[in-house]
């Protein structure tokens, strides 16, 4: 996992900030029942998993896809060994307006064992997270990848 730090300013500034991210590492169990004081995007990458979002229980396979919104209970953790996912962690004053534009209240899955642009940005997003890339780009980059998650969520199918 890599973690990032801005100033003040910069997180008042910009409307999507991102702390954490980690691409394709094995996942442990993780159980918050206050829920993560951010909010995260994940991506199933192997194996088999459950996430248990409030009373309900749902089965995660490679392709799934997740959002959980800051504050909100869950637990995930993998059925197999090789269960591993990749994550975004974000927060800033234009999460909400995001969310509110597609509808989401709160917590989701997506599990149509596919998705389009979001793990190429994800990816992306990942190799240049701890590089030099200037804060803006950065921005730039992380709100691009939220954006795109949303969109292949809620993408119709042809």
């Amino acid at each position: 996992m890599k973690t990032r730090f801005y100033t003040p300013e910069a997180e008042r500034f910009f409307p999507i900030c991102p702390k954490t991210v980690g691409f394709d590492e094995l996942q442990v169990l993780r159980k918050r029942p206050q829920g993560l004081g951010i909010n995260q995007l994940m991506l199933v990458n192997k194996g088999n998993g459950i996430l248990e979002l409030g009373c309900k229980r749902y089965e995660l396979n490679p392709g799934d896809m997740f959002f959980l919104k800051m504050g909100e209970p869950h637990a995930y953790y993998g059925t197999t060994a090789d269960f591993s996912t990749s994550w975004l962690t974000f927060c800033g004053q234009g999460v909400e307006p995001l969310l509110s534009y597609y509808g989401v209240g709160s917590s989701l899955v997506i599990t149509a064992r596919h998705y389009g642009t979001f793990g190429q940005k994800l990816s992306s997003f990942c190799k240049v997270f701890n590089s030099n890339i200037g804060i803006p780009s950065l921005m730039s980059m992380v709100y691009d990848c939220v954006v795109s998650f949303f969109d292949d969520a809620f993408r119709s199918e042809i």
